[in-house]
């Protein structure tokens, strides 16, 4: 009599293969279906909640099995219909979908970039490229950025923006090197997972645009006069509580200055 596909498609076997159901299905425009026929709902990726379908039985004493737009609204005792109708819930199970990251927009997750010595800080991500987003949560719980190998201590140094609104930088003591360890939070974020919105996939919370922001500052300096030329290593991932994103790693390069006339 009538399905919701609004997140799904409502589906029956006809012995051979599976058939959508019509999405113009109506009381009097229904579908009639053998008592053994097998019907399934095949939601949409990354969906979950409640699916419904409305069925009426029907005795076969008129028409034939497989009709299509029968009027099947209950006429008295006499017709073929039940008077009553059955409302039939699918519940869909959640199960997490890991947030995602990327650094360099659509060229890769991944980013490079050169250090000159004495030159000042440098982003450690493409600015304009930074993505954070997730299909079942639209707030995040955090950010990590943690430098692989800070060679030269607390002189290797991660900066962040944090007049961001709500930002929390929590760098870790516990690290060899606080100054290149850091988490960044933004205000109290909720753990409360959410169904896809399928008109607005993009859409996203305002913390996370905040939190994707704050990767988007990220940035690298060193103030020593002679830093260590070792490639430094910077990696970045975000939570929502549940699962973790890939991780995203930025390279950079130190580039020495000559900046010392040799001594004879």
């Amino acid at each position: 009599l009538a399905a919701d596909n609004q997140n799904g498609d409502w589906q029956y076997h006809n012995s051979t293969h599976w058939t959508s159901l019509p999405t113009s299905l109506r009381m009097y425009n229904a579908l009639l279906l053998n008592r053994t026929t097998t019907v399934r709902f095949a939601p949409f990726t990354d969906f979950y909640g409640t699916a419904v379908i409305a069925v009426r039985a029907w005795d076969m004493t008129e028409h034939s099995i497989g009709d299509w737009g029968v009027n099947a609204t209950d006429d008295g005792p006499f017709d073929s219909f039940s008077e009553g109708v059955v409302i039939i819930q699918q519940n869909v199970t959640s199960v997490n979908d890991d947030p995602l990251l990327t650094l360099n927009g659509t060229e890769s997750v991944d980013y490079s970039r050169q250090f000159f010595e004495q030159a000042g800080p440098v982003p450690i991500v493409n600015r304009g490229g930074v993505v954070v987003w997730d299909v079942d949560h639209f707030q995040l719980q955090y950010a990590d950025v943690v430098m692989v190998n800070p060679v030269d201590g607390d002189a290797d140094v991660i900066l962040v923006n944090e007049t961001i609104a709500g930002l929390n930088v929590i760098r870790n003591m516990s690290s060899a090197s606080p100054s290149s360890s850091l988490r960044l939070v933004v205000g109290t974020p909720s753990l409360e997972s959410h169904p896809p919105l399928y008109g607005n996939l993009s859409y996203r919370d305002a913390q996370t645009i905040l939190l994707e922001q704050a990767i988007a500052s990220l940035r690298y300096n060193n103030t020593l006069d002679e830093p260590s030329l070792d490639t430094r290593v910077v990696r970045i991932v975000v939570s929502d509580g549940v699962g973790m994103s890939d991780v995203a790693e930025t390279t950079i390069r130190i580039v020495p200055n000559n900046d010392h006339a040799p001594v004879l």
